[in-house]
């Protein structure tokens, strides 16, 4: 989607951080451009922010590029990419070394429901998507709103549910993408799990797989997918707990051992925290009903 001067002056320039939508959420935002020679840099873990009430930043390229640089890895920021950033974290974005220019549409949120969702994606490793038509139109519409005269909170929140569901839709599309380096790699390793048997896949044997040292592996596997090797085993896990739990009638203990949880409280925690609901619930949920065995 293309931004004409029209649109880029009707969102205007940022507005003062204020409850735009009820207590719980702050939005603004605007359009800006910075060249080489300009100071622009911004360090995620010193700029402010609570870690009890985190916000968000989204920032789209539309012409010349920025790059979102984290511990793991640097990520640059092209035409039709655009970069999620959660305040405070360990990060840091600013123009790219080979860019002459960076502009950008960028918004500023602060919902708690948001920000969760956000923290999600960035936690997977895709604190940089490409864009979408979705996204984009979200964006501007959720601006445009927020610059609407009057108060129409339900209105403003309709634009912000588009949002992030526009953004979970692009980052899963993005996550099963095939041919991807990521993808490449995540598929490799649960073949690796699935081979070595659920309840004990061995970090150690997986790297010597992929003809590494343990330490070099998981350096390799967290700069490339985001995630640590434990995290991502506890994600395999879970994923084959949950088809467990839809498609047989195991009792949750079995089902907890079987997926290699030391014991049923470790395992519904686990669960819970993934998903945000329980087993049980999510097995009555799925299937109509609940049994114990």
């Amino acid at each position: 989607m293309t931004l004409t001067p029209k649109l880029i002056s009707t969102i205007g320039a940022p507005r003062r951080r204020g409850h735009a939508l009820g207590a719980s959420l702050d939005v603004f935002g605007g359009v800006q451009r910075f060249a080489r020679g300009d100071d622009y840099r911004w360090d995620g873990a010193a700029r402010g922010g609570s870690a009890h009430r985190p916000y968000v930043v989204i920032q789209l390229t539309l012409d010349g590029q920025g790059v979102f640089k984290t511990p793991a890895r640097d990520y640059p920021i092209p035409v039709d990419h655009l970069m999620l950033a959660v305040v405070p974290s360990r990060h840091v974005y600013e123009l790219h070394r080979d860019a002459d220019h960076w502009r950008f549409m960028w918004t500023i949120i602060d919902h708690g429901y948001f920000v969760r969702r956000m923290q999600q994606i960035v936690g997977a490793g895709l604190a940089v998507l490409r864009t979408t038509t979705d996204i984009t139109e979200a964006m501007i519409g959720l601006l445009r709103q927020s610059l609407t005269k009057g108060d129409d909170r339900f209105a403003r929140e309709r634009k912000l549910f588009d949002l992030m569901l526009s953004l979970d839709a692009a980052a899963d599309l993005q996550r099963k993408s095939p041919g991807s380096e990521r993808e490449t790699v995540l598929e490799r390793v649960r073949t690796l799990i699935a081979e070595q048997g659920m309840t004990r896949p061995n970090v150690e044997n997986i790297a010597g797989a992929f003809g590494m040292s343990r330490s070099h592996f998981s350096h390799h596997f967290r700069s490339t997918t985001g995630l640590t090797p434990a995290a991502f085993v506890r994600e395999v896990r879970l994923s084959r707990a949950r088809d467990e739990l839809t498609q047989s009638d195991a009792s949750l203990k079995s089902i907890a051992r079987a997926t290699g949880f030391s014991d049923i409280n470790h395992f519904c925690r686990a669960f819970r925290d993934a998903f945000s609901i329980t087993p049980g619930a999510f097995r009555k949920q799925m299937r109509g009903r609940w049994q114990v065995q």
